[in-house]
């Protein structure tokens, strides 16, 4: 199998998120890992294993539409691609990942996605731009990972199926 996560967000946290999975994967000896992420990524938190592409120019948490830059969205999509990836998993938010998910899924790719948080953060500034950034990642993944039973509750209430169909609600107690 050949894995290719996508982090696109420069945050720390993130990173090291991404790092953990890739890691883990990493041991597996039939699976081939590769990350697609920010020029600034902490790259010691990579196994020797994992294939960082490290190459994207993002600015902030990557959720500034100043962000959007066509050449640069075009060399993380050819770096994906170049992975030959039978499954790509994005694992944070990005401006990018709705028209790269998009993409992707027309090349015939298998996508997961990580929602991280269902609700807007207390005092966060997006709000209900988080609603309908979710909403459009439930239309373009496969998959869905979410980190608790209480989210995947909530999903399998507002109507996405659960299990044996062609998109199924991952959870993980990480």
């Amino acid at each position: 199998m050949r894995i290719c996560y996508v982090v696109l967000s420069p945050t720390f946290g993130m990173q090291q998120y991404t790092a953990d999975l890739a890691n883990g994967r990493a041991l597996d000896a039939d699976t081939q890992v590769d990350v697609v992420t920010v020029g600034t990524a902490p790259l010691d938190r990579f196994a020797p294993k994992v294939n960082v592409r490290a190459i994207a120019a993002v600015r902030g948490t990557g959720l500034k539409a100043g962000n959007f830059n066509p050449a640069a969205w075009l060399k993380v999509y050819r770096a994906i691609i170049n992975t030959r990836p039978d499954v790509v998993h994005f694992t944070g938010p990005h401006l990018w990942n709705p028209p790269l998910m998009l993409a992707l899924r027309r090349a015939g790719l298998s996508i997961v996605h990580t929602l991280h948080d269902l609700d807007p953060h207390s005092g966060a500034g997006y709000g209900q731009l988080l609603y309908a950034w979710n909403n459009s990642i439930k239309r373009l993944a496969n998959h869905l990972l979410v980190h608790s039973q209480l989210y995947r509750a909530r999903l399998i209430a507002d109507g996405l199926p659960a299990d044996h169909s062609q998109k199924r609600i991952l959870w993980s107690i990480k």
